[in-house]
């Protein structure tokens, strides 16, 4: 059984004392970091008939979580579902990006030691959660191809094998096995999602396995929006709504129909206490020619449903092919063909006909009206709602480096810096609506102000807020939908919801396959282990008020010390 549960240890080179370049960051800055280099592997693997495997599998790795609570160790769990034409084969590509994703946030965890001294004495465990989604004998390496004879031979199981994913994570008709190996992994935790002293889980799924995982959180994230506390008061907010699964619940490039995330958004709105056809979005208000006041009403409800320090706790993340920066300023993109395209013809092959059977989740484009303000929808206000893009990845000595595994153990390759507070600054910035719509994180001030759309679009210029200092990486993030041929659109989705349906560059993401990147990963672990929205305050300020303070104890330590006090207090 110890095959099922590994320890593994980054590619390290080691310096004349024996150190590995993480360890000698944190013996420069002082940091008591424990294990810098190494992670935990678990292998959960579930049989196609809606049960374990292996029972041992699971048990094993709860012992190993409750066995670092005892110690008084933190636990960093981070559990990925596979998808179609993968599973536990030792050489399995997915198993390897996925690896790769754990040398970068066992990167992350490392920053924050070195600069926050939190996740210091943290353990890493990563779970490989598996499933038969390769059917025959296809070289595991193969499936990552272009094109072979296996894609070929693989076609026809498409069918079946979306049919098992289904099954394994249905709660509609009763027990789903991956919900079972969810549920006892979350319940060994000691989890306070926002405190970095607690224990952490992220859970993320690819393809066939994103439809497993989709399957699993429809069911139970409608129970959550049905059990909402909604706005006491006309104006008033509603409560924080909780994670459904662990911290964070992603979604990579869903093989999964888009019906699976419309009833979420279709959910809120009739929470809201909107009627079908009401297809109004949160830009409606008193300056629109058909004001109508009992609109406004459930509109009030509707935008404050949850208050500006919710945190995400279910995002998908697809990678496009129809992005566009502004009115008729676009690029091709390498997108996701597989979903887009392979899935659609799939569902039209087994008499899917509706919008929402055949597109997936991240593919389904509000159907915006052209030459109409930003808010005029033609049909339901379902869809994608938030876009990410990679604005500078890695770039170090007048390069760029791509990711990788050996530069996980690269501090200057890997940095993740902490972003506590970067949403709720993102959704309160000055001149925003007091519901925090169309916020943008990753933008410049001077490229925020002042510019036009297509200006905007032209610069792109970014804020360094993925490893300030580092590489200069830097991602965005943003409330808003840029696509060909129109201005910036409205979202389908309030500011604060805690669903996010992500529209991918493919800075981002590249393709179905090209989603183990360093710049995306680290801001997906900035959600889980930073608090963004529980400061007014973001870190880049904290930081560089931190520099005005120690500048003056250097130069007058003795009789500037009280003040200097005063301001690091203030």
């Amino acid at each position: 059984m110890r095959c099922y549960l590994q320890q593994h240890e980054l590619p390290v080179m080691r310096d004349a004392s024996g150190l590995s370049m993480w360890a000698r960051e944190a013996d420069h800055h002082g940091a008591a970091l424990r294990n810098p280099d190494r992670y935990a592997l678990a292998f959960v693997e579930m049989h196609d008939e809606n049960r374990l495997q292996m029972q041992g599998q699971l048990d094993q790795l709860i012992e190993h979580l409750a066995r670092n609570r005892a110690s008084g160790r933190q636990n960093y769990v981070v559990a990925y579902i596979h998808g179609w034409r993968h599973d536990a084969a030792i050489r399995d590509g997915d198993l390897q990006k996925f690896r790769r994703l754990l040398g970068y946030s066992r990167a992350a965890m490392n920053a924050r030691c070195i600069q926050k001294a939190q996740y210091c004495d943290a353990d890493l465990t990563g779970v490989f959660v598996a499933w038969r989604g390769r059917s025959f004998a296809e070289p595991p390496l193969q499936v990552d191809a272009a094109m072979s004879p296996y894609v070929l031979g693989a076609v026809p199981t498409f069918w079946g094998r979306r049919d098992v994913s289904t099954r394994l994570g249905d709660e509609w008709r009763g027990h789903a096995v991956l919900g079972q190996v969810l549920d006892r992994i979350e319940h060994v935790l000691d989890r306070a999602p926002g405190d970095p002293r607690r224990d952490k889980f992220l859970v993320f799924a690819h393809s066939l396995g994103g439809n497993m995982l989709a399957s699993l959180m429809e069911k139970r994230a409608l129970e959550a929006i049905d059990a909402h506390r909604m706005p006491t008061w006309d104006g008033g907010f509603g409560a924080r709504m909780k994670p459904i699964i662990g911290d964070l619940v992603v979604l990579v490039n869903p093989a999964a129909e888009a019906r699976k995330w419309t009833s979420l958004q279709r959910a809120e709105r009739v929470k809201a206490g909107f009627d079908p056809g009401e297809n109004y979005l949160a830009s409606y208000g008193s300056g629109t020619t058909t004001y109508s006041p009992r609109i406004g009403k459930k509109m009030r409800r509707w935008r404050g449903m949850y208050p500006l320090d919710q945190r995400p706790i279910y995002l998908t993340i697809t990678s496009v092919r129809n992005w566009g920066f502004s009115a008729g300023l676009e690029r091709p993109t390498e997108h996701d063909e597989v979903t887009r395209g392979v899935f659609s013809l799939a569902q039209r092959v087994a008499g899917k006909t509706s919008r929402e059977d055949q597109a997936t989740i991240g593919h389904l484009t509000p159907q915006y009206a052209k030459d109409q303000p930003r808010w005029v929808l033609e049909g339901d206000p379902v869809g994608a709602s938030h876009e990410i893009a990679v604005l500078r990845g890695a770039w170090r000595d007048g390069r760029f480096h791509e990711s990788s595994y050996a530069n996980a153990a690269n501090p200057d390759l890997s940095w993740c810096d902490p972003a506590n507070g970067w949403l709720i600054n993102a959704r309160s910035r000055p001149g925003m609506s007091k519901y925090g719509h169309e916020w943008d994180y990753g933008l410049a001030p001077e490229v925020v102000e002042g510019l036009s759309a297509s200006s905007r679009a032209k610069v792109l210029k970014a804020v360094e807020n993925i490893a300030r200092g580092r590489n200069g990486a830097s991602v965005q993030w943003r409330h808003a939908l840029y696509l060909p041929g129109m201005k910036n659109r409205f979202s389908v989705a309030t500011g604060t919801s805690p669903f996010w349906n992500v529209r991918a560059l493919d800075t981002a993401i590249r393709r179905h396959d090209k989603w183990a990147s360093y710049p995306t990963w680290c801001a997906i672990n900035q959600i889980v282990l930073d608090d963004v929205t529980g400061q007014t305050r973001a870190d880049a300020d904290v930081r560089k008020l931190e520099a005005v303070v120690e500048g003056l104890e250097a130069q007058k330590p003795v009789a500037e010390g009280v003040a200097a006090e005063k301001i690091r207090a203030d």
